[in-house]
C-alpha cells in the first residue's frame, strides 16, 4: 500500500538498500486502481486532502499529484428529498437544509477558537438539529466513520478544518498514479520490487518466506494488524473503519446536475469523480459508512435503490460494476491509538557480507 511504498522510497533516497516484498500480484493495496473498457476505477471514492498530511510527503519524494479539485456544491439527501448543500454563500443562505438558527449555530461551531472538549456527541449536543446533522455528514464524508459522535470533538474538528479549508483532489489516472509514481521514485533510487511473496515468519536476522529466509538489518511492516497478529505479534484488537461501496462505470449520467449527494438521514455518499478527474469516462461511486460489527446484508441492495432516486435510468447507462460489501478504509478509528510492541531481540549471526546494510 502507500504506507509501505513511502517507507519504501524514503528510505531507498536516504541511501539505504531497500527490496519490498509483495505478497499479492500488483503494488498499492486499496490505492490500486483497475481499468474497465478504457476507464479508470479507484477501489472505492478516494480523495487527496490538498491541505492534508500526505501531499507535502508525496512532494518531498518528487511524486507531484495531478488532478483537480470537486465543485462546492452538490446535494443533501433527507427523508426522500434533495436539498442543496451549501457549498458557498448563494446556497448557504437559501438552502431548505438549514434554518436561520441552523445557520448561525453551524458558523459557530465550525469558526469557534475554542477546542471542543470531549467527543462529538458531547460537542453536537445543544445545537440545533439540522446543524448538528450537517456536521454528523461532514465528519462522515471526511473520516469514513460511522457513528461519529463517539469520536474525539477536537480530531473531527481539525480534519473538518482540512477539508473545507483546501478542498480535496480527484486524480487524473485514479490513485494508481500515486502508486506508480512512489514504485518509479523509489526504484530509481535503487529499490527492488518483488510481487508473489509472502513473509510467513520473523527470523533472527530478517523474515522468513516459502523460499526460505531472507536476511536484512531492518524490517519494515507495512501491513494490517491481522497479518501482524499471523507473524507472532502482540497486536491490540481494534475496530476497523468499513465501508460498502459500489464502483459504477456508466456511458452517461442520466442527471448530471446530480453529481454530488450526502446523505442525512442515512449514512450514505455519492460522487461522480470522471467529470473532475481524467479518468476516461464516468466513474459514480455510492457508498454506506458501516458501523463497526454492522451486517452488510441487504444494503447493496439499498444503495441501489437510493440511486434510483438519484440517477433514474443509470441501470440502462452501466458499463461496469463492482461492489465490496465491507471495504476496510483504515484499520482502527480515528483517535484510537495502535500501540504495537516491538519483537523481543534475538541473538542471531551476521548476514553474509553480499547482503549487509538490506532493509527488507
Amino acid at each position: 500500500g502507500l504506507a509501505g511504498l513511502v517507507a519504501a522510497t524514503r528510505l531507498a533516497q536516504a541511501g539505504a538498500s531497500v527490496r519490498v516484498l509483495e505478497r499479492g500480484a500488483h503494488l498499492g493495496g486499496r490505492a490500486r486502481s483497475v481499468t474497465h473498457a478504457g476507464v479508470t476505477v479507484n477501489l472505492g471514492p478516494h480523495a487527496l486532502y490538498r491541505q492534508g498530511a500526505a501531499m507535502p510527503i508525496l512532494q518531498k519524494l518528487g511524486v507531484k499529484p495531478q488532478g483537480a479539485r470537486p465543485p462546492n456544491d452538490g446535494w443533501l439527501s433527507n427523508d426522500g428529498r434533495l436539498l442543496a448543500l451549501p457549498g458557498g454563500l448563494g446556497s448557504f443562505l437559501t438552502t431548505e437544509a438549514l434554518s436561520h438558527r441552523g445557520r448561525l449555530a453551524l458558523i459557530g461551531a465550525l469558526a469557534s477558537p475554542v477546542r471542543p472538549r470531549g467527543d462529538v456527541g458531547e460537542w453536537l449536543r445543544g445545537l440545533p438539529e439540522d446543524a448538528a446533522a450537517l456536521i454528523r455528514a461532514l465528519i462522515r464524508v471526511t473520516s469514513y466513520a460511522h457513528p461519529v459522535d463517539p469520536l474525539p470533538a477536537a480530531l473531527m474538528l481539525g480534519q473538518l478544518r482540512v477539508g473545507l479549508g483546501g478542498g480535496v483532489l480527484y486524480l487524473d489516472g485514479g490513485w494508481q498514479a500515486l502508486v506508480d509514481g512512489l514504485r518509479a521514485r523509489a526504484e530509481a533510487c535503487g529499490a527492488v520490487f518483488e510481487t508473489g511473496v509472502e513473509v510467513t515468519g520473523l527470523v533472527p536476522g530478517g523474515v522468513l518466506t516459502p523460499s526460505g529466509p531472507q536476511h536484512a538489518d531492518a524490517v519494515v511492516l507495512a501491513v494490517p494488524p491481522p497479518s501482524l497478529r499471523r507473524l507472532g505479534l502482540d497486536v491490540p484488537r481494534t475496530n476497523p473503519v468499513r465501508a460498502a461501496c459500489l464502483d459504477l462505470v456508466l456511458r452517461r449520467l442520466p442527471v448530471p446536475e446530480r453529481r454530488f449527494v450526502l446523505g442525512l438521514d442515512a449514512p450514505r455518499y455519492l460522487s461522480e469523480h470522471g467529470g473532475v478527474a481524467k479518468l476516461g469516462g464516468v466513474v459514480l461511486h455510492v457508498m454506506e459508512y458501516l458501523a463497526p460489527d454492522a451486517p452488510t446484508a441487504g444494503i447493496e441492495a439499498g444503495l441501489e435503490a437510493w440511486l434510483d432516486t438519484i440517477q433514474p435510468g443509470w441501470r440502462e447507462e452501466l458499463v461496469h460494476r463492482a461492489y465490496a460489501p465491507a471495504l476496510i478504509v483504515q484499520h482502527s478509528q480515528p483517535g484510537e491509538r495502535l500501540n504495537i510492541p516491538a519483537p523481543a531481540s534475538r541473538p542471531c549471526s551476521p548476514p553474509p557480507p553480499e547482503r549487509r546494510g538490506r532493509l527488507v
